[in-house]
């Protein structure tokens, strides 16, 4: 070791990778420099390389609590009774343990590293540990609800988050997210400009266009303006939400959702309109005062009104959209033409789809066009056998315009042994 004392500068610096130890906690680094006031009473002490920074506080009630801090640069400020302020600059990481005897849900090992942390200290110890640039970190539980830190049958639960800006305040255990906030938890991912995330509740807010993602629902997405979630029961709501189902589009005044596949939809709207999935009006939708949303299945609205732009057309007691993957019967969805091209307002795919079996379907539907006073109805089957054959006839009648017409057509492949046989057939 090696010291200097400049008296007129009021610094003193010691070299060698000097250790300073108190009662609650260590520091090292490379180079400390010490520094006082007129009074000759210290008012900060830096430590400059490798600096670190451990408190453990001996008092029986935080007995094994531990908070560590590293980075490049250290900075500890004094106030007249005590240490008041840690700052790190600089690969800056810090890791808060509580204590084993701290038995509550929500306690759990915070690490987080960024630019800089700041860590406020206040009479029982640390306060708050702010992390700023490139702030990320992971929460990890040490207990089950209802648990104990010896509970070993606990699994592990994590909470990775990240942000330009992160606050973890240890009174109330909350980590606040600033700026291009995202929080990760199971198959949850969150985003948001802003997110506040209580531990003991194992609750989050989030605030500034929040997109919550499941990944355990085939990526289901979820868009409001506020939302509120329980990550233990997978419930909460969703201010302005908006998420897509199959095909189309269901938005709403306030957005519930209800464990893992199940959303309520209050004020809510459904359509196929691309509009929508850009935030703007739709040309048409089906709008209902209640809806339930079963994902990867159907939505069950009552009752409902169809508006075009926001005039309404008709109205129903109840109705149910299919959004189901794959083959199922149910109602077709609709496409509207409202006149604003060149083929005039009209309609088409208004019907039924029939899966009969697992070998073969059925669709019936109507199509419309007022540019030629047509109406077409559309009847259509297809068959297939695996690796055998496969094939579809399709008949259409065109009623309209004083003339009917009549089309048929039919195609039929199949396969014996290495030959393949391929016939058509028409008829208008």
């Amino acid at each position: 070791y090696s010291s200097a004392y400049f008296y007129p500068l009021g610094v003193a610096r010691l070299l060698g990778s000097p250790r300073v130890e108190e009662r609650d906690g260590i520091m090292e680094g490379d180079t400390l420099s010490l520094f006082f006031d007129a009074d000759r009473s210290m008012n900060r002490a830096e430590m400059h390389g490798h600096a670190s920074m451990v408190y453990t506080p001996k008092d029986s009630v935080k007995a094994g609590e531990r908070s560590t801090v590293r980075g490049d640069h250290l900075t500890l400020e004094f106030g007249p009774l005590r240490a008041e302020r840690v700052v790190v600059f600089g690969n800056a990481t810090s890791e808060y343990r509580p204590s084993p005897a701290d038995s509550s849900s929500g306690a759990g090992v915070n690490s987080a590293r960024g630019d800089s942390i700041t860590i406020q200290l206040g009479d029982d110890g640390v306060e708050t540990v702010r992390v700023a640039g490139n702030a990320e970190g992971v929460y990890r539980f040490v207990n089950r609800k209802g648990g104990s830190p010896a509970d070993t049958s606990a699994r592990e639960e994590t909470v990775s988050y990240g942000a330009r800006e992160v606050l973890y305040s240890l009174a109330d255990r909350t980590v606040d997210l600033e700026g291009d906030a995202r929080l990760e938890y199971g198959t949850l991912n969150l985003t948001a400009g802003k997110v506040k995330f209580f531990a003991d509740s194992r609750y989050l807010e989030a605030e500034d266009e929040p997109t919550l993602v499941d990944s355990s629902g085939g990526g289901q997405q979820v868009t409001g303006e506020h939302m509120d979630y329980s990550l233990e029961s997978q419930e909460g709501n969703i201010d302005g939400g908006l998420t897509r189902a199959e095909d189309g589009f269901i938005s709403s005044d306030r957005l519930r959702k209800i464990g893992d596949t199940q959303f309520i939809a209050r004020g809510g709207s459904y359509t196929t309109c691309d509009l929508a999935g850009e935030g703007k009006d739709p040309h048409f939708r089906f709008q209902s005062s209640r809806m339930r949303i079963y994902l990867e299945d159907k939505v069950v609205a009552r009752p409902v009104t169809l508006y075009i732009r926001d005039v309404p057309v008709f109205m129903v007691p109840f109705y149910v959209f299919s959004i189901r993957r794959g083959r199922q019967s149910g109602f077709l969805t609709p496409s509207l033409d409202f006149g604003f091209g060149s083929t005039g307002p009209g309609f088409s795919n208004l019907g039924y789809y029939w899966a009969t079996n697992e070998y073969a379907d059925l669709t019936g539907w109507v199509d419309y066009r007022s540019d030629r006073d047509v109406l077409t109805g559309w009847l259509r089957g297809n068959y297939a056998v695996r690796y055998l054959m496969n094939g579809t006839v399709q008949v259409g009648r065109t009623f309209g315009n004083s003339s009917a017409r009549l089309d048929v057509t039919g195609a039929h492949t199949m396969s014996l042994g290495s030959w393949r046989l391929t016939g058509r057939a028409e008829f208008r």
